[in-house]
Parts: C-alpha cells; structure tokens; sequence
C-alpha cells in the first residue's frame, strides 16, 4: 500500500512535470512562430521604408541638379547680357567721339 502510495505520487509527480513542460514548449513553439513572423514583417517594413527614402532621395537629388542647371543659365543669362551691356556702351562712346 504504501508502495502504491509512493508510486502513485511519483507517476502524478512526473505526470505534473510531463504537462508543465509540454505546455511550456507549445507555448515557446507559438512564441516562436509569432517572433518570426514579427521579423518577416518588420524586414518588409523596413525594406518598403528603405525604397520610400531612396525615392524621396532620389527626387530631391534631381530638384537640386535642375537647380542647379537653372543657376548655371541664369548665369550665363547674366553675363551674356553684361556683354551685351558692353558692347552697346562701346558703341554709344565710339557715336559720341
């Protein structure tokens, strides 16, 4: 009887051990799923982050390049009519001599 006793608390002791540590690793296999799936999302919200960026990057990379044209006509704009100026101010004082 006491055999039956001690055995019995045993089995239920191993019993207890067997269920918490099935429960345990179910759980850990769900945590893991759950874990993986998180990265898969946060890498594709990163890679469509990252394609975001290089295209507003990219866009400010061409406003600058036009602005940068359009300073480089201005300028020459600039001097062609400096020239111009100058040539006509020439002119004028070869009239009046």
């Amino acid at each position: 009887m006491i055999f039956m006793e001690t055995s019995g608390s045993i089995i239920g002791g191993i019993a207890e051990k067997v269920t918490t540590i099935t429960v345990l690793g179910i759980f850990l296999n769900y945590f893991m799923k759950e874990l993986k799936s998180l990265q898969s999302l946060r890498e594709q919200d990163k890679k469509e982050s990252d394609k975001k960026f290089e295209q507003i990057f990219n866009r400010q990379y061409e406003i600058e390049r036009q602005n940068i044209e359009a300073i480089s006509r201005q300028s020459d704009t600039n001097l062609r009519l400096t020239e111009a100026i100058n040539n006509l101010s020439e002119r004028i004082e070869n009239i009046r001599d």
